[in-house]
């Protein structure tokens, strides 16, 4: 069903195909069939235009093998629970934080899930090596610990770090000692000098700035320092340049659909509408971002 359909409205891209903003379930049976259609060659993944385009297309015979074509391995991780831990945050409730990912450790060290969900439906890939389940644990933490910092702008450093606090009260000795214990950000961990980190850090901060508010960066950057010139230095400086725009854990389209289900629980619909927008500049499709604002409102209700 799911390659006569492909068939029909390829070349598409993937997330608009796959996800249902309606279902994070359903998005993962999604994926689940489309990865059989890969594996037997009757579709593949183009992302040569930055964007991952879908597309069906006969299986590949025994002489295209011979004559070099190979088979790449994509692995692609879709996470409900980041964005539930930092809807939690916003709306002051840590206790769902702690309950979140104490649900979602145990699920991982129980089957080593390779797709994560908090509801009953999963799909997992079984594993019996210790380390393979050990590295999905301290990948799920360090993901929602990125998520909780990076969206600390947004709704206020107390947040985050009640969030903080009893998410790691989820966490054991055993799992607490195979975690970093030195921050990812700072100019010894990118071993640069420290003028040459901040002179880094300002230029990606103003990327990632002018990339999300294209046209109207300047704009948008004009205002903030009109309004204090102090707010638009930290804006470009320490929200941009230092927590949003490191994408070692977590992406840019990630960052700014974690930013919308944020701004979604306050009242301010002008910043969330300029995020929502600045997500469609970084490559979040329409389906992505429904289906963050479905989540978030369906969290708060």
């Amino acid at each position: 069903m799911i390659f006569e359909v492909l068939e029909r409205v390829g070349p598409i891209n993937l997330f608009e195909f796959i996800v249902n903003p309606e279902s994070f379930p359903q998005t993962v049976e999604n994926f689940f069939y489309l990865s059989f259609l890969i594996r037997d060659g009757r579709a593949y993944i183009d992302d040569d235009s930055g964007q991952p385009i879908l597309e069906s297309c006969m299986p590949p015979s025994q002489e295209d093998y011979a004559d070099g074509l190979s088979k790449k391995q994509l692995i692609m991780e879709i996470d409900q629970s980041m964005w539930e831990a930092v809807v939690y945050t916003a709306n002051n409730q840590p206790e769902k934080v702690q309950h979140l990912v104490t649900a979602q450790l145990q699920r991982l060290k129980s089957s080593n899930m390779t797709f994560t969900d908090t509801e009953p439906t999963t799909v997992t890939l079984e594993t019996t090596d210790p380390a393979t389940g050990l590295m999905h644990q301290i990948q799920f933490i360090q993901r929602v610990r990125e998520a909780i910092f990076k969206a600390s702008p947004l709704y206020g450093y107390p947040r985050a770090i009640n969030a903080m606090r009893h998410c790691m009260l989820a966490v054991d000795e055993d799992l607490r000692g195979h975690l970093p214990n030195r921050p990812l950000r700072g100019y010894e961990e990118q071993n640069e000098s420290a003028e040459k980190y901040l002179a880094t850090t300002l230029e990606r901060g103003q990327q990632l700035f002018d990339r999300i508010y294209g046209a109207k960066a300047q704009k948008v950057q004009d205002a903030l320092y009109h309004y204090y010139p102090d707010l638009g230095e930290m804006a470009l400086q320490d929200m941009y340049g230092k927590v949003l725009s490191f994408g070692k854990v977590i992406n840019y389209v990630e960052t700014e659909l974690l930013a919308v289900g944020v701004l979604s629980t306050m009242s301010t619909p002008s910043v969330l509408k300029g995020h929502v927008i600045g997500a469609q500049n970084v490559g979040a499709t329409q389906a992505q971002i429904q289906a963050v604002l479905r989540l978030a409102k369906r969290l708060c209700s």
